[in-house]
This record gives structure tokens, C-alpha cells and sequence, in this order.
């Protein structure tokens, strides 16, 4: 019951249910008791039980503007997804423990929380994120004092800070029982609120802001317990091993580092092991890329690369991080290299097999590259979904020109029959 107008009220609500099913999922008690006191209304009340599953909250709320509030949220819930799909998050879910306290009014939130997850997928995190997450936030920022994640042996622990000027990481470490596997830290100038204003993340790097970032690897971490750790289900298998630190602007920085991944591959399936090692060096807008990959039974593939990166405006004003009119030299060499390495990079391919021997080179500038080289290709041979029999080439050669691949001299044969092309 209650008695007033618009902005100043004076009554109360009250619900109760028992053994109600919304949407499919089974309600076994819920309460909601609301006081209202002129210009405020307090929950009292707010509670909600299914199963194991419990909720509870209370607060008050301003009914006229700015509608100042204060609220704390506590829930528990085993299966998080079936109560979000009710929210309309559908392909979300996992346990979910979370006691929450804010304050504030429309126009600015302050607030503190802390969150344990486990297996919890959603649309970033498809392969399931456990850890427990501790913060607090303001207008001006958002503070984790404690970030850690869980997967396997693998033990990711951290502190950030996200504001306008950019987003700070301390005391970074990835570790199992054996040690510290990987550690670092630094500052990037992005400003993380951008985001929520609908900003892609080149508009939302701060251009004149410092950054510094380093990373290196004390112990040699694996590469897809580490992709799991971040919830993601990336097929890729090796041993990482690394050391890199970048500092200056997002315009003007300079940066350098080597990486090493042994027993590497990317994809499922057979794709062959191989050693990879790139380094990188980057100062005065330029950048340079050397890599080498090493397949076992296969001619080393050599690449030199060398382009310019800095974040810099075009000509309509967006932001970009290679210059258009700026001068590329990319050189490949792959005396003896296994297709089946390309393999993750067409999955529309049921099978692709086979040697190719040649060179690639791109060269003019990063907004009109041309394109050179050539390859011959050996007992080539592949397959996709509409091809009733794989397509089985005994030589050819692929010519590169500019923006087109020219297949030459082709022969083999699909099924029983053989052609030339």
C-alpha cells in the first residue's frame, strides 16, 4: 500500500512465492520487502533461493534525480548461466560467488567487490575462466588489489589499476610448483573508459601518454595451458620461452625482445612440431621482424620484415599504428617447407599436404603492397567439402605478382583422372 505523487512516496511492498518456475527455472522461495520514505525507497529485503543457488540484496534509491543509492548484492550460484539468460546472456555461464557494495547516484558509481569464478564461459572466455577477481572503482578509476586465475598447474596472480590515463600492472607472475614461469608488468596508456563510450582501442590509446612494458620468462611456460589459463580454447601446443620491454609513446617508443617456442604448433590434428624464434627490434616509427621456424625433416623458413609502426592519424584523422604511406620490405624464404603447416590458417580444408620450395618478398608501402615471388609446389595436394575426391598435384609452381597468386605448369589429378593446367 502506499500514498503520494511523483518523487515522494510513503507505503511499503511486499512479495512472497514459493514453488514457482520462471522461465524454466524453479524458484523454491523468494521475498521482496520495499519501504517507501517520502523521496527514498529501502529495500529491506530481497531474497531468493533455488536449490543451492542463494541471492540476497537491500539497499536504497533516490526516487527523483540524480537518484543517489547505496546497495549490496551477495549471491551464490552454482550454475550462474540459466539466471543470466534470464537477464537475455545467453552462451554464459559456470559458478559464480560475488558479494557486492555500492553507492552513488546516476551520474557517478562508487564501489567495491569480490568475485570467485569457476569454469565461467562467456563470449571472451569460451574455454571457461576460474579465478577470483577483488576491486574497487570510482568516476575516476578501478582498483583490483588481488586478480587470480587458475588452470591446471598454472597460477596466474596480479594487481592492475584502469583510469583515463591508462591502464597500470604490478607484481604480474604466472607460476606452477615448479616456480615462477613468467613474470612482469608496466603501464599502456589506454584509457579504459573510452570503451565503454563505444571507442575502438586505437582511439582509446593515449597519445601522448609513457608506456613501459616488460615480460620475460624465468622458466619456460606452455603455450596452451597459458591460452586456457585466459579461458580461451585456441588449439596450439609448445614451450614458451621469452624476454621483451617496450618504453616511449604510443607515437615515438622503442621496444626489443626475443621469443623461442620449441615443440610448436598451431592448430589440431597432425600439423608437424617445428622450433620457432622470432626477435624484434622498434624505434623512430620503424619496426624490424626476424623469425625462423625449423620443422623437423623440413629446410629451415627464414622471414625479414621491416615496416613502419607508431600510432599516427591518416588522412581522415582516425588513428592508425602503421603509417600508410609508409615503406615495407618483407623478404620470405622456404628452401623446403611443409604445407601442412598452413593447415589451422584454411580450416575449410579437410586435408592439405605436401612440400613447396620458393620465396615471397612485399615490398612499396603498407597501403599498396606488391607482391613477388614464387614457389614449387611437391606431391601437393588438398581437399574441401564440396570436392568428392582430394585434388592430388605431382608438381607445379605458384607465381606471385602484385596482388594475385598464378598457379603454372600444374599437374596431378582428382579421383581417377588427371589434368594439366
Amino acid at each position: 500500500s502506499g500514498s503520494g505523487r511523483a518523487g515522494s512516496l510513503d507505503g511499503f511492498a511486499r512479495l512472497e512465492a514459493k514453488g514457482v518456475v520462471v522461465d524454466g527455472v524453479p524458484v523454491d522461495a523468494a521475498k521482496a520487502e520495499v519501504l517507501f520514505k517520502k523521496t527514498q525507497a529501502e529495500v529491506v529485503a530481497f531474497e531468493l533461493k533455488s536449490g543451492k543457488d542463494r541471492l540476497a540484496a537491500g539497499g536504497t534509491v533516490g526516487l527523483a534525480k540524480p537518484h543517489g543509492y547505496t546497495a549490496k548484492v551477495s549471491m551464490a550460484l552454482r550454475e550462474s548461466g540459466r539466471y543470466l539468460k534470464l537477464a537475455g546472456r545467453d552462451g554464459m555461464g559456470g559458478s559464480l560467488v560475488l558479494d557486492w557494495r555500492g553507492s552513488g547516484s546516476a551520474d557517478a558509481h562508487y564501489g567495491a567487490f569480490e568475485a570467485d569464478v569457476r569454469d565461467f564461459v562467456s563470449p571472451l572466455t569460451p574455454a571457461g575462466l576460474t579465478g577470483r577477481f577483488e576491486a574497487t572503482y570510482s568516476p575516476e578509476n578501478v582498483y583490483f588489489p588481488k586478480i587470480e586465475m587458475r588452470n591446471g598447474g598454472l597460477v596466474l596472480k596480479s594487481r592492475a589499476t584502469l583510469s583515463g590515463a591508462g591502464v597500470n600492472l604490478n607484481d604480474t607472475e604466472i607460476s606452477s610448483r615448479a616456480g615462477t614461469l613468467l613474470s612482469g608488468g608496466g603501464f599502456v596508456p589506454l584509457d579504459v573508459f573510452a570503451f565503454t563510450r563505444g571507442a575502438a582501442w586505437k582511439a582509446a590509446l593515449v597519445e601522448g601518454g609513457k608506456m613501459y612494458l616488460q615480460i620475460g620468462t624465468p622458466g619456460g611456460v606452455e603455450l596452451g595451458e597459458l591460452v586456457r589459463l585466459a579461458g580461451q580454447d585456441y588449439p596450439i601446443a609448445g614451450t614458451l620461452r621469452m624476454d621483451a620491454e617496450v618504453s616511449g609513446t604510443p607515437a615515438d617508443f622503442s621496444a626489443r625482445g626475443w621469443l623461442k617456442a620449441a615443440d610448436f604448433a598451431i592448430g589440431a590434428g597432425d600439423v608437424p612440431r617445428s622450433v620457432l624464434d622470432l626477435g624484434c627490434q622498434a624505434g623512430g616509427g620503424a619496426a624490424e621482424l626476424n623469425a625462423k621456424l625449423q620443422t623437423r625433416g623440413s629446410g629451415v623458413v627464414k622471414a625479414v620484415a621491416k615496416f613502419p609502426l607508431g600510432l599516427q592519424r591518416d588522412a581522415a584523422g582516425a588513428p592508425v599504428l602503421f603509417d600508410p604511406a609508409g615503406k615495407i620490405d618483407v623478404a620470405v624464404d622456404f628452401p623446403r617447407a611443409e604445407l601442412a603447416l598452413l593447415r589451422p590458417f584454411f580450416p575449410k580444408l579437410r586435408w592439405l599436404d605436401g612440400e613447396a620450395a620458393g620465396s615471397l618478398t612485399v615490398s612499396n608501402t603498407v597501403a599498396e603492397p606488391h607482391i613477388g615471388g614464387g614457389a614449387e609446389l611437391v606431391r601437393a595436394g588438398f581437399s574441401f567439402g564440396t570436392l568428392p575426391q582430394p585434388v592430388q598435384l605431382v608438381g607445379g609452381r605458384m607465381v606471385f605478382e602484385k596482388d594475385t597468386v598464378r598457379l603454372e605448369n600444374a599437374t596431378g589429378a582428382i579421383g581417377g583422372g588427371r589434368f594439366e593446367m
